[in-house]
């Protein structure tokens, strides 16, 4: 697993999480934090947040989201690309989310 080789072969790994929904930003975040504690994960609302973040911060890997309003994530890490780190894109959580709450699944 790609977290995992990061985890493995670095100490104190940055990850960033970009997410404009809040409740998957946490669950990523949560989720990576809880694989170990050399994990620093900086999470964001937006890519162009995450960006201006990486002025300063070298992720080590970035969990994106695709869908988002401003710059969606294939934009985002398309603007990264020539930095060292690891893109993950992820799609539509929610959307399957609210799927299941519209159908008044429980």
């Amino acid at each position: 697993m790609l977290l995992n080789n990061v985890v493995k072969n670095t100490t104190n790994s940055t990850i960033f999480i970009v997410d404009d929904e809040s409740i998957s930003r946490a669950l990523f975040t949560k989720t990576v934090e809880n694989i170990g504690p050399d994990i620093n994960v900086k999470a964001f609302k937006s890519a162009p947040a995450a960006l201006a973040a990486a002025e300063t911060i070298s992720p080590d890997l970035v969990i994106t989201d695709y869908k988002m309003p401003v710059m969606n994530g294939i934009k985002y890490i398309r603007s990264e690309q020539g930095k060292h780190f690891d893109p993950v894109c992820v799609n539509a959580l929610l959307d399957k989310l609210e799927y299941i709450k519209s159908k008044n699944y429980k």
